[in-house]
């Protein structure tokens, strides 16, 4: 598909996630990058570039795409309710993200 069209961000932010999920945080990086490049302000894009981040340990980095995320539009129920975040519950940046502060 990347062959096809090479800046279908969706794709290659979902395998951003799934280098994340395998711990292969060059790669995972490496292609949240990219996508991030070619579409900056797409909320979906931005949402699921926190969701790799945050799996490869880049909390603060994670927090920063989901404030971004949310600002552009993005879903307070999803992103609450996304498991790959849950580890977020924690922080007071993730709480006042969710209250829409």
């Amino acid at each position: 598909s990347l062959q096809v069209n090479p800046r279908n961000t969706a794709l290659i932010i979902n395998l951003a996630h799934y280098h994340a999920m395998l711990d292969e945080r060059a790669e995972a990086l490496d292609l949240v990058r990219r996508a991030l490049e070619i579409a900056p302000r797409d909320a979906f894009v931005q949402f699921r570039a926190a969701v790799a981040l945050n799996r490869v340990g880049d909390t603060e980095q994670a927090l920063a795409w989901l404030e971004k995320a949310r600002a552009a539009g993005f879903s307070i129920t999803v992103i609450r309710d996304t498991p790959d975040l849950s580890n977020l519950w924690g922080f007071a940046r993730f709480q006042n993200l969710l209250r829409g502060q």
